[in-house]
């Protein structure tokens, strides 16, 4: 194209997709983004779209520190809960020819009170890790409850195998497992029965689920 003659077609469509490029860049990231360095006077609906993602920034941003809170008040949570642990006596008693490792909560006064067993779960990787379970005691004793934790055959220090070296990959043993480990949880009611304190009227047990 020489100097004064107009535009050819195919001059004219690089400079229309550029213009349509630029007015899509500018629609698409808003009024503050204007090309070639240039600018403009905000208006009324530019603050009030500024002011709302001020207001989406300010949610976020306090959603963040709500949730550092929380964290700091579990901490100390946790901290009191370790300092306040109720006392227990562990304990043994006979399932079979096997001794079973508990733990025995007992409440403030004479008795008789009533008493819960809490049946704890499975815990694989730390079966012979010893589990008090003392925020369970917690709530159960300042209701005026005692609470046996047993630690059935093969958990804590009670006698027997880790249930996984009694049944290997053999399916057929894991539901005799079951009912022997169900045998040291009502191994443990009949010990409640021999304690004074205990009104053996009221005998409950409780399995929340996994610790």
């Amino acid at each position: 194209m020489t100097a004064g003659e107009p535009p050819s077609q195919s001059d004219a469509q690089p400079r229309d997709r550029a213009d349509r490029c630029k007015r899509t860049a500018c629609s698409t990231l808003g009024p503050l983004a204007l090309g070639g360095g240039s600018s403009r006077t905000l208006d009324r609906s530019d603050m009030a779209r500024l002011n709302a993602t001020r207001k989406v920034q300010m949610q976020w941003l306090g959603k963040l520190v709500s949730a550092c809170l929380m964290c700091l008040v579990v901490s100390a949570a946790r901290s009191q809960s370790d300092s306040d642990a109720p006392k227990y006596q562990e304990i043994f008693y006979s399932s079979g020819n096997l001794r079973i490792q508990a733990y025995l909560y007992k409440p403030d006064g004479d008795g008789r009170f009533p008493a819960v067993l809490y049946n704890h779960g499975t815990r694989d990787g730390r079966e012979r890790t010893s589990f008090p379970f003392p925020h369970v005691a917690r709530m159960l004793t300042r209701g005026g409850y005692a609470v046996l934790v047993p630690e059935r055959r093969g958990y804590g220090k009670s006698d027997g195998k880790i249930w996984w070296e009694e049944t290997g990959n053999d399916q057929s043993k894991v539901i005799v497992r079951l009912q022997a480990e169900t045998d040291d949880v009502l191994a443990g009611a009949e010990y409640l029965r021999t304690l004074p304190y205990i009104d053996t009227n009221r005998l409950r047990l409780i399995k929340p689920g996994e610790p």
